[in-house]
């Protein structure tokens, strides 16, 4: 199938290329640049992929086991295959790889569910240890003091330097 639209191609190309030049003496002489332009396309049109098997083998490698991507590729492939069978069966393998796709992603979402379920409940049941934890337990026994307010001295940040609330005038 590649074969046959390559060659249609190419014709097409060709006899493109002699008409121009059928019709040179009414638009003149090619240029340099329209006779490289049309090797060129004539020199894509007529390559074909070399090793089309190698190419599919390199590709799936290169999904390597992620099942959405392998699914995608041989989705791809099944298109290009000229029996039925073929086809069929690399729909199948890319279905098969889909139901694999969908059960480890299940899994990663049960395996993460229960680590977080597992995290809270420690978090909950056990007391933060350590000298910060216990520096910020100490603090709060501090503020829990009843002590009058009239003895503590606040500072109003506000205030100028060398002036509290508590006082009248500078320090």
């Amino acid at each position: 199938a590649e074969r046959a639209r390559s060659d249609a191609l190419v014709a097409e190309l060709t006899a493109k290329s002699e008409r121009r030049t059928l019709e040179s003496t009414i638009y003149g002489v090619k240029s340099a640049w329209d006779l490289k332009r049309e090797t060129r396309a004539l020199e894509r049109a007529g390559v074909l992929p070399h090793a089309p098997a190698a190419c599919e083998e390199r590709l799936i490698d290169e999904a390597g086991r992620n099942p959405w991507r392998r699914a995608v590729l041989l989705t791809q492939m099944a298109a290009s295959r000229p029996k039925r069978e073929n086809r069929e069966a690399l729909l199948e393998e890319a279905a098969a790889s889909l139901v694999e796709g969908e059960r480890i992603e299940r899994e990663l979402h049960a395996a993460a569910t229960r680590k977080e379920e597992d995290t809270t409940t420690t978090t909950t049941t056990t007391q933060p240890s350590g000298s910060c934890a216990r520096r910020r337990r100490r603090r709060n026994r501090r503020s829990r003091r009843s002590t009058p307010t009239s003895s503590r001295r606040t500072i109003d940040w506000q205030s100028p330097p060398g002036w509290r609330r508590s006082e009248r005038g500078p320090k």
